[in-house]
């Protein structure tokens, strides 16, 4: 078994970590914007 990687192999593991990191923090800005718009709706339900 060798562990050595090509250089193919360590740019296309890279690529996809930095993809899966990029898309997780697309997924949490997302996720907050959606928390905010959720909880301005519910003030202003409430205050209504």
């Amino acid at each position: 078994m060798q562990s050595n990687k090509t250089p193919g192999e360590m740019v296309t593991q890279w690529s996809s970590l930095k993809f899966l990191h990029s898309s997780l923090l697309y997924f949490r800005s997302y996720n907050d914007s959606l928390t905010r718009c959720f909880a301005s709706n519910t003030q202003s339900a409430l205050f209504l």
